[in-house]
């Protein structure tokens, strides 16, 4: 290894000297070629560093020697044959034989050739007819072209040059400019201007220019403005940027202006100051002196009837709202099926929940198709040519003057009921739970859900008693139960023992004949819905509180298979009350109201407590249960104030202000 690594080494020292010996040589060789070349200073030793070690050292240390004189050797050579051509260019300029530099000189010399009447009386019409051209094409013209300026202007920004600060004055019935901020901005002038106006000490100041803001946001009649001499900030207008369609938003920390289109105010409560504007576009609020001082007081009734004071958007009628909240309340349903639901009358004294209301507004959410979109299926509007059967006549088709006839059809009572269990969910929730039992009793129709927390035998016995229980206690008492293979002995004694059920196993690997996969999967359709509409910062660990209300308003979709003409939650429970239990948007962000012995003797009867709708209690009358942000737990109330500005966007439509001047005028007629 020493011998092979020694003779390594003296192989590298020997290819750096005969490569320091091939440059040298060229040098030289270079350095004959020209006599007033300095000599090169390049061609330098390189002190070796401290000798490398191992073999792969080695290699890279003799690399990196061949590469630094390869550079320096380049290096040298570029500047070498620029010291050469430098002065092969003198010479050549010293020499009054030279070929190149008589030609030069003569061309200098050369008396340019004069144009002839003719030729110029050309130039000069060609010249006119292009300019009148020009002329017409920009004035007639409405495409955009690149115009350049008559006289050239240099500006120079540096960087503790302070900016141009106008004031947003809602006093100013115009803008106006300063000639020194003019100046400064370099603004253009338009013509001279005409305007005086009143100035503060009681005097007149005259503009001396019309202007343009440079706002490209404005349009071009609320980017004019005027200058003055003697102003000594510029003032914007409030009330001119408005009329241009804006909307400015003054708050402790600044001002915002935005477009009337991108803006939606929502008042909760009555404003305290109103005013109005008057003709010259400043802004008015009505004051009173009270003990000396001059403080602002709200206006009375009389005088906001005169102010034409806007109420609250939420006091006018609005069924677009209803229907977007309606459907919030259904966990999201697809329109067909919401539909469907509604003609059988199974939202029966839903306020506003009419068929013509959701045909009309029905909401375009993202949360629907991230529930129920599906693949395509076959066969939908296909190009295919179906072969013509022979014509058959119809029977049927022959009508005859009805008397009293009856209708009957037979239902066979099943008395069975499918169960299987879901998949794991992504979260765990505070309960612990993972799992899902969906259980499907077909003659009602009806989907029930109970939470698991793990598929041991104690904790599916428990969940599957839970669910029977409910169906005893609903008059439903089920005779046999069609379950999945996958199933312990346990749970089957458990099923025969207790509940004498005829059990019925479906074929292994043959998951379709067990109608509670279709249960779960429009059980996961429509709780996926439900999820996909929940507020931002809603804990996903509690999806197993939602689960009472998704149950409820899936099988107010369903319709019961003994009895078609009422829905699947009638079948098990009675027709459903909404007045009696008021539904609202899942995991909707609530103001829960603090009771009188929660908070102390004297405080504000406007506390309240954040935190998020879960469900309706059943058991109770018009109560919430909701879950409270500060403590992490559940609790009932009765008074609840919802946040539900993600699902609807209250606003004043056109018939809305109909509606509300209709309402006016029969008012004013029965006032009458």
């Amino acid at each position: 290894m020493v011998k092979g690594a020694k003779t390594n080494k003296i192989n590298g020292n020997q290819q750096i000297n005969n490569y320091k010996a091939v440059t040298t040589n060229n040098y030289q060789a270079l350095a004959t070629s020209s006599t007033n070349l300095d000599p090169p200073d390049d061609d330098v030793t390189i002190a070796a560093p401290t000798k490398p070690n191992t073999r792969k050292a080695r290699k890279r240390y003799i690399r990196h020697i061949l590469r630094q004189l390869e550079q320096q050797e380049s290096a040298f050579l570029d500047r070498s044959i620029t010291r050469a051509e430098n002065e092969r260019t003198e010479l050549a300029k010293n020499d009054p034989n030279n070929k190149y530099r008589k030609a030069v000189e003569h061309g200098d010399t050369k008396q340019k050739q004069k144009l002839t009447w003719w030729q110029s009386s050309k130039n000069t019409t060609n010249n006119i007819t292009n300019g009148i051209r020009r002329f017409i094409k920009e004035t007639t013209s409405h495409n955009k072209c690149v115009r350049f300026a008559h006289k050239r202007q240099v500006r120079v920004f540096k960087q503790d040059e302070q900016p141009i600060i106008v004031t947003y004055d809602s006093g100013a019935d115009g803008h106006y400019i300063s000639e020194h901020d003019r100046n400064r901005a370099g603004l253009p002038i338009l013509r001279k201007s005409t305007k005086r106006v009143g100035v503060a000490n009681g005097n007149t100041s005259k503009a001396q220019f019309v202007t343009k803001l440079p706002i490209p946001q404005l349009s071009s009649h609320a980017a004019q403005a005027d200058t003055f001499n003697d102003f000594p900030t510029s003032l914007m207008s409030v009330g001119k940027t408005a009329d241009d369609g804006t909307i400015s938003i003054f708050t402790k920390e600044g001002v915002t202006v935005h477009k009337e289109t991108d803006v939606l105010i929502k008042c909760k409560g009555e404003p305290l100051l109103v005013g109005v504007r008057d003709e010259y576009g400043r802004y008015r609020i009505p004051l009173i002196q009270q003990k000396g001082q001059w403080q602002p007081r709200t206006p009375n009734k009389r005088t906001r009837q005169a102010l034409e004071q806007a109420n609250s958007v939420y006091d006018l009628p609005s069924i677009e709202q209803a229907i977007k909240w309606m459907h919030a309340v259904c966990g999201y349903p697809v329109k067909s099926t919401w539909i469907k639901a509604i003609k059988a009358s199974n939202f029966m004294g839903w306020l506003l929940l009419t068929e013509k209301n959701v045909a009309k507004y029905y909401p375009e959410t993202t949360e629907t198709p991230k529930g129920h979109m599906n693949q395509t299926r076959k066969n939908v509007r296909s190009t295919k040519t179906n072969a013509q059967a022979f014509e058959v006549h119809n029977s049927n088709q022959i009508r005859v003057k009805k008397v009293q006839d009856i209708y009957l059809k037979t239902y066979g009572v099943r008395e069975t009921i499918f169960s299987d269990q879901t998949g794991q969910f992504p979260t765990q929730s505070q309960s612990h739970n993972k799992y899902v039992m969906v259980m499907v009793e077909i003659d009602s129709n009806a989907i029930l859900v109970e939470p698991l927390k793990s598929r041991k035998d104690a904790e599916m016995i428990r969940a599957y008693g839970a669910l029977v229980k409910r169906l005893q206690r609903a008059g439903v008492h089920p005779k046999k139960h069609v379950l999945d293979n996958e199933i312990s002995e346990n749970m089957k004694e458990h099923i025969r023992d207790k509940y004498k059920f005829n059990l019925e196993l479906v074929p292994p690997g043959c998951h379709q004949r067990n109608a509670a996969e279709v249960a779960i999967r429009n059980f996961k359709a429509h709780f996926l819905s439900v999820l996909a509409g929940t507020a931002d910062n809603f804990p996903p660990s509690l999806w197993d509180k939602l689960l009472p209300q998704t149950e409820i308003t899936l099988n107010l979709l369903r319709q019961s298979n003994a009895t078609p003409t009422i829905s699947a939650y009638a079948h098990i429970n009675g027709p459903f009350d909404y007045n009696k239990m008021p539904l609202a948007p899942m995991d909707c962000e609530v103001q829960v109201h603090e009771k009188t012995d929660k908070r102390g003797s004297w405080a504000y009867h406007s506390d309240s407590v954040d935190g998020w709708y879960l469900n309706t209690s059943p058991e109770h009358y018009r109560v919430h249960n909701c879950y409270i942000k500060d403590t992490k737990s559940t609790r009932l109330s009765d008074t609840v104030q919802f946040q539900h500005k993600n699902t609807t966007n209250p606003e004043v439509t056109p018939l809305d202000k109909l509606m509300r001047a209709i309402a006016n005028c029969k008012a004013a007629s029965e006032f009458t």
